[in-house]
Formats: C-alpha cells, structure tokens, sequence
C-alpha cells in the first residue's frame, strides 16, 4: 500500500483556487484527505521513524513576490498504512 501526493504545478496560470465545488466533490472520496487548489509545491522530509510533507503554497502566481505559507502538514509513520494531517 503506498500514499500518493498530487500538488498542483507552481507555474501554473491564475489565482484561484478553483471552485468550491470541485473541491467538495474531491472531499467526496474517502481516500482524499486534503485539498486546496492553490498553486505549489510539497516539501518531504525522510527519517527512520516516517515522513513527513509540508503542503507550501503561494497567494497568487500572476506576479512576482507572492508569499507563500504553509498550507497543510502531513505525516506517514513507518509501518502503518495511510496518512496522518497534522
């Protein structure tokens, strides 16, 4: 069993985040565990004990200087199946 991330590109065009409903109906599987729609990247870290990502997104890609925050944290424990948000 593995846990898959999909981020979206961080050059991607536009702004929004993408539509509520979208989202909600991603929401709908029981195996999404998070979404967002914002533009960026996942940032990983390995250790012996799990993994940890760090969902990083930036408030708008139209311009240059966006800031960017961290979005959500996630963390996969070595031995157990699934993903924890944290």
């Amino acid at each position: 069993m593995g846990t898959e991330f999909i981020a979206t590109s961080i050059t991607s065009t536009g702004d929004d985040p993408g539509s509520a409903a979208t989202k909600n109906n991603w929401l709908k599987n029981p195996w999404v565990k998070y979404v967002d729609g914002l533009r960026g990247y996942i940032k990983s870290e390995f250790t012996p004990t799990g993994m940890t990502a760090v969902q990083h997104d930036v408030q708008y890609v139209s311009r240059p200087g966006a800031p960017g925050f961290d979005a959500q944290k996630f963390f996969i424990e070595h031995g157990r199946a699934g993903v924890q948000l944290i």
